[in-house]
Parts: C-alpha cells; sequence; structure tokens
C-alpha cells in the first residue's frame, strides 16, 4: 500500500473523512470526487483508495490530487477488495466522523451538512445513512429507507440488506473501528460486506435514516436521460 504526499501532510483533526474505494473506475470515479468537492459543508478530508486498479484509474486521481490539497490518495498493490480498500482509508482518516462513498455513485450537495447536524444532536446514533435516487438507463427513481429505528434494526436482523445504503453512510469513527473496520466474509469483495458489518454493529450502537434522498446511485453508470 502507498500514499500520497497529500496525505503525509496532513495533521490537524477535522470532522469528516469522506472514503471513496475504486477499482477499474476511471469513467466514473471523477464524478463521485466532485460531488463530495462540491458539498455546502467544508471541514472534510476526501480519502480515495485505488484497490489495484489496472485501467487509467490512477491517472485521474493524480490529477484530481494535485489540482485540491483536500484529497489523498492511497493505491493500494494488491487487491483487498471492498472491506479492506475501505479500511485502509478508514485507519488513516483524521475525521471523527466516516462518510463512504461508492465510486460510481455521487453525493447531492447538502448530504454532509444535513449528517453532520444529525449527528451532533443524537449522540446515541452510530450509522446514518440517507435515502436516495436510484438511475437505471437513464430512467430515475426514489429509494426511501426506513426511518424508524425499530424498522432498520429489524430489517438488519432478519436479513433484509437495504436497511441502510452503505454508499450514504456517515458513522463515528470509533463505532467503526470498535469491530475493526468494515467485516470480510466468504462472499467479500464481491458484495455483502457492508451488511455483515451492519450485522455487527446492532450490537455497539444505534442507526438511523434521513428520509430525503441525499447520494445518486448509479447501477448503470451515469446516463444522460434521452
Amino acid at each position: 500500500m502507498e500514499s500520497d504526499s497529500n496525505h503525509s501532510r496532513r495533521s490537524p483533526p477535522i470532522t469528516v473523512s469522506v472514503v471513496i474505494a475504486t477499482r477499474n473506475d476511471a469513467q466514473r470515479v471523477g464524478f463521485a470526487i466532485v460531488s463530495v468537492l462540491n458539498q455546502t459543508f467544508s471541514d472534510f478530508e476526501l480519502i480515495v483508495v485505488n484497490d489495484n486498479s489496472t485501467d487509467g484509474t490512477a491517472r485521474v486521481l493524480e490529477r484530481f490530487r494535485e489540482a485540491d490539497s483536500r484529497i489523498s490518495v492511497i493505491t493500494n498493490t494488491t487487491q483487498l477488495g471492498r472491506a479492506g480498500a475501505r479500511n485502509a482509508g478508514i485507519l488513516v482518516a483524521r475525521g471523527e466522523f466516516i462518510a463512504v462513498l461508492d465510486s460510481d455513485d455521487m453525493m447531492f450537495p447538502e448530504r454532509l451538512s444535513r449528517q453532520v447536524e444529525f449527528m451532533r444532536d443524537n449522540s446515541a446514533v452510530g450509522i446514518l445513512g440517507t435515502s436516495a435516487v436510484f438511475e437505471m438507463g437513464g430512467q430515475y427513481y426514489d429509494a426511501h429507507t426506513p426511518t424508524e429505528a425499530r424498522v432498520i434494526r429489524r430489517y438488519l436482523s432478519s436479513g433484509q440488506n437495504n436497511a441502510v445504503l452503505n454508499s450514504s453512510i456517515l458513522c463515528r469513527k470509533s463505532v467503526l473501528l470498535s469491530i475493526g473496520g468494515y467485516q470480510s466474509s466468504v462472499y467479500s469483495p464481491i458484495y455483502n460486506e457492508d451488511y455483515i458489518t451492519f450485522r455487527m454493529l446492532l450490537s455497539q450502537t444505534e442507526f438511523a435514516n434521513l428520509g430525503d434522498p441525499l447520494i445518486l446511485v448509479c447501477t448503470d453508470g451515469l446516463v444522460k436521460p434521452t
């Protein structure tokens, strides 16, 4: 694992560390990065973990890193998978909170400000998600996550993995590290690392969701509607 110079210069603590793990997503990761840089909330750093990409992802990330000192890039010399790549970013994050974003998704401008405000007012909550707008083949639709704590817990306990959208979460770093970060399984790194992690955190903290959609999930890559 290698880190860049922006990362090595970081020293003072900040409020939010945004972590994007990416692999072979040169065509889309730039949209995700720009959506973070356009947040109305300003006290953040952005850590992008390049999980041993073999396409042009490294070149894209380097251009962004050179242009904005808030961006750090970690390059994995071997593929760690989704859980391992995210953990590489989380372990060096300076933020009190960790915000997760997948490299093919985007944040709406108010996401971080809304989530930080909620977390400041609700100290028992360790994991906060949001609803989302899903894009599929140029069509857009809202996906609403449950907002009642008991419903979220019931969904997570019963195996329904749509209770919390991983790409939308803001979590307290201390809570996530209490179980060692994202968990791997026999199914990782392909999928399920987020659900397994949330299941383990049920005994550690409370979960909540904001009802408003604050991320765009690009299931097929961003396609302009015709």
